[in-house]
């Protein structure tokens, strides 16, 4: 009897692993097919189309210049001294948000690099 059980387990334990096996594989199989979904639809889809860059009737790239901000300065203190004005400023230099507001040692950039 205790063999019979013993072999009766070994089955049940070999049916449960053999069920494992085939849901890993399964599983397996469907995430290859969403894979494959997923490049098929990628290959399919147009380019990305990006909006029109706003014309400025200069290179900007060409133009520009890095400026560390000193101690004391303010943006109205530095467009003056390179003959720009503070909104121009503010368009080059997204990442100042409250003109009021710079840091000693920040970089920004400027339109026109000449005092």
């Amino acid at each position: 009897m205790k063999n019979i059980l013993k072999g009766l387990g070994i089955l049940v334990l070999s049916g449960v692993i053999g069920v494992s096996s085939a849901i890993a594989e399964e599983s397996k199989e469907k995430a290859n097919q969403k894979t494959h979904d997923l490049l098929d639809v990628l290959e399919k889809e147009e380019p990305l189309q990006y909006p029109p860059i706003e014309e400025t009737g200069e290179d900007i790239k060409d133009s520009t210049c890095s400026y560390t901000i000193k101690e004391g300065e303010t943006l109205s203190i530095i467009a003056k001294k390179y003959k720009t004005d503070v909104e121009t400023l503010m368009k080059l230099n997204p990442q100042i948000k409250n003109k009021d507001l710079i840091y000693l040692g920040n970089k920004i950039t400027l339109k026109n690099c000449e005092e």
